[in-house]
């Protein structure tokens, strides 16, 4: 094998290795510059009494919460976790591809809201026929 082919695959390779370094290593500062508690969050998301079994659930964060866009997706057990929250109020999403019945929890003007606090593991569970009552 050509020794300068193997050693510009090599040199490829550390470089596509850095680039994903240096992008995974700058997403785990919330804000630059801002500290502040981080949460996590775990759930069930239910529907007519029965767990959702596929898509994911995104938490926003909204009128002054803090952090950034969060998602996680739904189990077959219907249960979601995620990591990295940051405190605050947050638009509660669930995103079921290619089914129209969710909505309007797939819509950025869903009609859940959670208020995360700056404690380490949060239980939210999410109903969508009780949320579905809750006024926009």
């Amino acid at each position: 094998m050509n020794q300068n082919l193997t050693r510009a695959g090599f040199v490829t390779l550390n470089l596509g290795f850095l680039t994903i370094l240096s992008i995974v290593s700058g997403c785990s500062e919330e804000m630059p510059g801002t500290r502040f508690p981080l949460a996590n969050v775990q759930g069930k998301v239910v529907r007519d009494g029965k767990p959702l079994t596929n898509g994911w659930v995104e938490y926003v964060p909204v009128d002054g919460g803090k952090g950034v866009f969060r998602s996680g997706p739904i189990e077959l057990d219907g249960m979601y976790q995620m990591t990295g929250l940051g405190p605050g109020l947050h638009v509660v999403r669930v995103v079921v591809p290619r089914d129209k019945s969710i909505f309007p929890f797939d819509q950025f003007f869903s009609p859940i809201r959670r208020t995360l606090t700056s404690d380490s593991v949060q239980t939210y569970d999410i109903n969508l026929n009780e949320e579905s009552k809750t006024p926009r």
